[in-house]
């Protein structure tokens, strides 16, 4: 993660450039532009922070949303991993296809999304 904080200090208060910064940093230059650009559009923060932000309250006001769900498929019903390993190692010829077999019968009755 990049030092969000060292970035806008950097830029706003010392006037490097982004790649002064980058170098700096070693960070690559076209991460350092892209959260530059990303901060001077964004209108819930500027230079001057709220005492006792963090590089992820910033990453949060800037970027709106969390980036590590961003395209992801939250809707799918996970098997629990859990019962799976407690399964595999107290039946003696339990299968993992047999588990998922369970798995999936019980998503299918309950109108769940599952793995494929």
């Amino acid at each position: 993660m990049l030092d969000y904080k060292d970035i806008i200090t950097k830029h706003y208060g010392l006037g490097m450039s982004g790649m002064a910064i980058a170098k700096s940093i070693n960070a690559s230059l076209s991460g350092v532009k892209d959260f530059l650009r990303a901060f001077k559009a964004c209108k819930n923060l500027n230079y001057s922070f709220p005492h006792g932000i963090t590089n992820y309250g910033i990453a949060e006001a800037v970027y709106e949303k969390n980036s590590a769900l961003v395209g992801r498929d939250l809707s799918y019903k996970f098997p629990d991993y859990a019962a799976v390993s407690m399964d595999m190692s107290s039946w003696k010829n339990m299968t993992l296809v047999v588990l998922w077999n369970r798995y999936a019968k019980k998503c299918r009755h309950g109108g769940l999304k599952y793995f494929l």
